[in-house]
């Protein structure tokens, strides 16, 4: 296994989807984990390279590996992730970023905090912001592999031409480009992807008072993996006013417009934002 795809987020922009779509390509052999946070998760990443490339199960038609960890893109919380691939040997990366309208990718994960209690209130918080800044998440990958390394694109157009967008990738990882997925429209939720889940009397001490004041004090990495494994339930409304959108767009401008002029994203097609 000497090629690795990385999906490196954003996260609640349908890196699930994308990385079940490629993962039905049969030259692409899939992490058995689809999030294993190995290169941003302390405890994980100690435990070295032979465990890494054992999440797969590498068949001769391979040519290339893939994993997905949202993660990867959530400076400056996890602010080492390039860097610790950067020093991996004889392995040559190839990096996926994946982005949506960035009020709908906060909106969206503020529902999802709210809902497995990582959120106790409705807010925008400064993570969640530095989040969609997508030009700076991806600017320590570019400096470090290239840009040529990296294939961006947009939830919204792999919504509207599934197809055009997954012959795109395949052609940027050099793997036949005449395969066709036959579900592609199919959208696939993290929380409802095949991995391990809580048994329910476990999910539901986790949800009680006390469950909920231990799981507070773990360290933040430990707490992060394991939010993964909690069902969501009563998904809450939640939706951006017109005031904290404009206040949220000004601070987000100026990576917007490096978003357009240094990656390419047709940021006022795509999500109709005014950058003026």
């Amino acid at each position: 296994m000497r090629r690795i795809a990385l999906i490196i987020g954003a996260q609640k922009c349908g890196t699930t989807s994308l990385f079940q779509y490629l993962a039905k390509h049969p030259q692409i052999c899939e992490c058995t984990q689809k999030e294993p946070f190995f290169f941003a998760d302390d405890q994980r990443f100690s435990r070295g390279l032979p465990y890494y490339f054992s999440l797969w199960n590498w068949q001769n038609q391979h040519q290339i590996a893939l994993e997905a960890s949202s993660t990867y893109t959530m400076q400056p919380m996890y602010s080492r992730v390039a860097q610790r691939i950067a020093q991996v040997e004889e392995v040559e990366f190839s990096f996926l970023y994946i982005m949506r309208n960035p009020f709908e990718r906060i909106e969206s994960y503020v529902r999802h905090a709210l809902s497995i209690g990582v959120l106790k209130k409705a807010e925008v918080t400064e993570d969640n912001i530095s989040i969609s800044k997508y030009a700076y998440q991806l600017d320590s990958f570019v400096e470090l592999f290239g840009r040529s390394r990296l294939h961006v694109l947009t939830l919204e157009s792999l919504k509207k031409h599934p197809q055009q967008e997954l012959q795109k990738i395949y052609g940027f990882l050099g793997i036949d480009t005449k395969f066709e997925v036959a579900d592609h429209s199919r959208i696939y939720n993290s929380k409802k992807a095949n991995h391990f889940k809580l048994p329910p009397y476990l999910t539901q001490i986790y949800k009680s008072p006390i469950g909920k004041a231990t799981v507070g004090r773990l360290p933040k990495d430990f707490r992060r993996s394991l939010y993964r494994f909690i069902p969501e339930s009563n998904i809450p409304e939640f939706q951006l006013s017109e005031q904290d959108k404009n206040q949220i767009l000004n601070r987000l401008k100026p990576d917007l417009r490096r978003l357009h002029d240094q990656y390419g994203v047709n940021v006022q097609e795509q999500w109709h934002l005014d950058l003026e």
